[in-house]
């Protein structure tokens, strides 16, 4: 570390000279509603993976959270999953709708 302080000081200014890279736009676009309703009816996957899609989008879940439910932690009822979040809390996960209508027909699958 006494090394560097030494360099530093040697240098007046340490970033003249130097020139900032251009920024690369970002392209990425946001998908419509009518491109996740597509998504999430498909028809030619298991219905556990538009089961998955839509819970992580809609409650910003992390993909561990959701991939460890089991039955007895979904309560369809009150539109919540008990989690065990990262640092080990147990957690509420809260969904809408149409997780609540593609989860009762997962669990019953099997």
């Amino acid at each position: 570390m006494g090394s560097f302080v030494d360099f530093c000081r040697l240098v007046e200014d340490l970033i003249a000279g130097l020139e900032r890279r251009p920024e690369k736009a970002d392209q990425t676009r946001v998908a419509s509603a009518l491109e996740l309703e597509r998504l999430w009816g498909r028809d030619d996957v298991a219905l556990r993976e538009p089961c998955l899609w839509r819970l992580l989008y809609k409650t910003a879940g992390r993909a561990e959270e959701a991939l460890s439910l089991n039955v007895e932690d979904v309560d369809p009822a009150n539109k919540r999953a008990v989690v065990i979040s990262k640092g080990g809390d147990r957690e509420f996960l809260h969904f809408q709708t149409g997780s609540t209508r593609l989860l009762p027909r997962l669990m019953a699958s099997g």
